[in-house]
């Protein structure tokens, strides 16, 4: 068995999460092919530790799908719908909640206890505070060729275009450099 390396390149969680499905060598790949891929994908983001039940990964991989083209319209630099955020707001319903007073640094802070917070909720939670807080601006798809990837946009000129430079951004390099010294 195969174990997969997660990518973390798009510096947003929501993000990382459509980016569990790939293209290599120009064929789809899916890194959520497991429910122990989504355990270890949980907790290397960050968001869970621990088990998980069966069927969250199809509940997850439902998310991931209807995902995206909320994400590919925003990379597009269309506006957010109505219509976008009703299957977040399904998810985030699936938990129960309450409210705490806890003590932060000294002081008191009001923080959401969520109960029955299965991965897909920890997924559309991420997304939806993400959804709420960023620059939507600067949601961007990866211009590598074949490549499906989702990124942030945090670099000052707001010019990022690669998932990552070690891998797209290189290969794009190496192929505009083979086509100047080609002639």
């Amino acid at each position: 068995m195969m174990v997969r390396t997660f990518l973390f390149v798009a510096g947003a969680t929501a993000l990382d999460f459509l980016n569990t499905e790939v293209v290599v060598n120009g064929e789809p790949a899916d890194y959520l092919a497991t429910e122990d891929d989504l355990r270890r994908w949980l907790v290397e983001s960050g968001l869970a530790s621990g088990s998980i039940k069966k069927g969250w990964l199809r509940e997850a991989n439902a998310l991931r799908a209807e995902l995206r083209p909320i994400f590919l319209r925003l990379a597009a630099g269309d506006r957010l719908r109505p219509s976008d955020l009703a299957p977040l707001n399904e998810t985030l319903r699936s938990a129960t909640s309450h409210l705490e007073l806890q003590l932060r640094d000294g002081k008191p802070a009001l923080h959401t206890v969520s109960e029955r917070a299965t991965p897909p909720f920890l997924i559309a939670r991420a997304a939806a505070e993400f959804l709420s807080t960023a620059d939507l601006s600067r949601v961007r798809q990866c211009e590598g060729q074949g490549c499906i990837l989702f990124f942030y946009d945090t670099t000052r000129s707001h010019t990022r275009r690669w998932c990552s430079m070690a891998g797209c951004g290189n290969r794009a390099k190496a192929a505009a450099h083979y086509q100047r010294t080609r002639k």
